[in-house]
């Protein structure tokens, strides 16, 4: 108590003074923030209707929801709590991103540099496509998918794994769709001071993650599912065996400044989710059983307030140590989890095997503002996905929380941002014994633009960490 603290509200601020990239900025600070306890987890999979009993505690591991969990084999001996045991049923995949525009010169540069991998670790690229952001306005802003059939050909022609970042959320990337959403306030996410978000820089846009977000909602699942529908076709042909999966918008959140969302769209669906009632109505709501089933009564003996109406109930603005805050934060959390778990049950629709499908969240970093809680990255039908830049990069802890989840999991961004070629070795093989999947090392070459100055890998010790890591997986080779 009276003690300053930085946040990422306070620290985000700094940009505009020093000039600093955002998306780069946060990768930087991501490690810091999470040493400094900003990242507080918040409920989010409420199993239970009972408003008195939260769905996990912060801190702990959330059940596996058992949808994609292998079973260990007979016999098997298990590890441990807190014990890595490396999970190998499928080979580790090394995507190192190629930001930009792939060509098959940057991929085959890759695999010259660290090899092609065996039958343990499979070398190859990962691209980037923004279907909100590659449209044609003259057809409802529909999604054009020229450079995603790009991201595949590079793929084909230097017969190398590929995987695709799915894009279009907080770094959809500009262009007439997101900028004709952005022209809309009622579609964004709003602050406290009833203000919607506006501040397009780097590729960051926050639209409001409500459930009744139509506008946005009907975007981004067409144009999601058109992409997901051209990869699926492709994972179906000849060169399906390239195809090593999707993963989801990055990095969902709320919003890097407190206390969003106070959207009028999102206020009805938190007075929804305190009453259990429109799409939380346990009798076949999209989300029942998640809702706090409160009446007027329950809700005032809950608060100690005197709301005589539902349409008279709102959110609190300021943060306190009460319920109702409480209560809130688990809302906002709620919302990042939907909004993850949509993209996974709409690309999945449009074809792709959910064993290729992937969330992509931060590491809980800045749970109070951000509402980015760890379980937000574990989806009914599909992977779990983290990011993890310095620190978290060699976190067995954290590993073990994801694995936790169930398999399979990846890490979609990941730079252990040291230029110790022995530490970047190790913290590479910690995610192995964890039993990763798939790891998307942060950036390859620095052809993707500013965003990628400081994290190129290509000439440092982390190339050559990444090198011996393909040749030597285990920690037990030396």
């Amino acid at each position: 108590m009276g003690e300053s603290v930085a946040t990422p509200a306070t620290l985000a601020a700094m940009l505009d003074r020093f000039g600093t990239a955002r998306r780069g900025f946060l990768r930087s600070t991501m490690a810091a923030l999470a040493c400094m306890g900003v990242g507080r987890a918040v409920s989010t999979h409420a199993q239970s209707t009972s408003p008195a009993v939260p769905a996990f505690s912060p801190g702990t591991v959330a059940p596996s929801r058992g949808v994609l969990v292998p079973s260990p084999e007979p016999g098997a001996a298990t590890a441990p709590v807190g014990v890595p045991r490396s999970v190998h049923a499928r080979p580790l995949y090394v995507l190192p991103i190629l930001d930009g525009r792939p060509t098959p010169e940057r991929a085959l540069d890759v695999v010259a540099q660290l090899g092609r991998g065996g039958d343990a670790v499979r070398v190859g690229y990962s691209g980037v496509f923004r279907y909100m952001m590659d449209v044609d306005p003259d057809r409802d802003f529909r999604v054009i998918t020229t450079r995603l059939e790009e991201i595949a050909d590079v793929a084909r022609v230097a017969d190398v794994p590929f995987l695709v970042h799915l894009n279009g959320g907080r770094w959809a990337g500009g262009g007439p769709l997101v900028d004709r959403l952005m022209a809309d306030g009622r579609v964004m996410a709003w602050d406290h001071l009833d203000r919607p978000w506006s501040y397009p820089k780097d590729g960051e846009y926050h639209f409001s993650l409500g459930a009744y977000n139509e506008l946005v909602r009907k975007y981004k699942k067409r144009n999601l599912q058109v992409a997901a529908e051209w990869l699926a076709a492709f994972a179906a042909g000849s060169n399906g065996r390239l195809f090593a999966g999707v993963s989801t918008d990055s990095e969902v959140l709320i919003n890097l400044h407190p206390w969003s969302d106070y959207n009028p769209l999102v206020v009805q669906e938190y007075v929804h989710w305190l009453s259990s009632d429109a799409i939380y109505d346990p009798a076949g709501g999209r989300w029942a059983g998640q809702g706090l089933d409160l009446g007027l009564r329950g809700l005032n003996q809950r608060y100690g307030t005197s709301f005589e109406r539902w349409r008279d109930v709102k959110p609190p603005r300021e943060a306190s140590d009460s319920e109702q805050w409480r209560d809130w934060l688990r809302f906002r959390a709620l919302l990042v989890d939907h909004n993850v778990q949509e993209q996974v049950d709409w690309i999945r629709e449009a074809g792709i095997g959910g064993d290729k499908v992937y969330a992509h969240q931060s590491p809980a970093i800045g749970g109070d503002v951000h509402a980015d809680v760890l379980q937000a990255a574990q989806v009914d039908g599909g992977g779990t996905g983290i990011t993890a830049y310095g620190d978290p990069a060699s976190d067995g802890a954290l590993f073990e929380r994801v694995r936790a989840f169930g398999a399979p999991w990846g890490i979609f961004e990941y730079n252990p941002r040291t230029d110790d070629e022995e530490a970047a070795l190790a913290a590479l093989r910690t995610t192995r014994a964890y039993g990763v999947s798939i790891v998307c090392p942060y950036h390859w070459d620095d052809f993707g633009g500013e965003n990628e100055i400081g994290y190129t890998i290509k000439g440092t010790p982390f190339e050559r960490a990444l090198r011996r890591f393909v040749d030597a997986p285990d920690t037990s080779q030396g």
